[in-house]
């Protein structure tokens, strides 16, 4: 009886900010893409990849890192963030500089970490989520303008 109550008032979360789960929804309806979680380690375990279905590549990561992590401070509050793909680095730095950071535990030439604050709208960080899901859709082997 509980797990049917449970079933109906409860619903599922995959991350710890609202904002982030608002974004795994527009990822799930815009791409029909849920996260994955691939890593068996505690730290990493909240930690969810949207993969392209036909490459698997990557074309973003939610995670959850202390403010530090990018503000190089001592602020050790927990905030979820999200990677993506750039081909407008520092343009976005500049422009965002409160709320998007060059890419934690990524390339920072080409990878970008966005807040889950609500510091930008959620349109916005779906903008950045829409590049990236084009940036990084393309198959290697093909000239531009060629699929594979």
């Amino acid at each position: 009886m509980l797990e049917s109550v449970s079933k109906e008032i409860c619903e599922t979360v995959f991350f710890a900010s609202g904002q982030a789960n608002r974004i795994t929804e527009g990822i799930l309806n815009r791409f029909d893409v849920k996260p994955d979680f691939p890593w068996d380690e505690k730290t990493y375990q909240s930690y969810g990849v949207f993969r392209h279905e036909n490459n698997r590549k990557w074309f973003a990561l939610i995670m959850n890192v202390k403010r530090k992590t990018l503000l190089k401070n001592q602020d050790n509050t927990p905030i979820d963030i999200i990677n993506v793909k750039s081909d407008t680095l520092e343009e976005n730095v500049r422009q965002y500089a409160e709320s998007i950071f060059p890419g934690y535990h990524m390339n920072h030439k080409t990878w970008i970490s966005i807040i889950l604050d609500d510091s930008l709208d959620d349109e916005t960080v779906m903008s950045f989520v829409k590049q990236s899901y084009a940036l990084t859709g393309m198959n290697p082997r093909c000239p531009p303008g060629q699929t594979g």
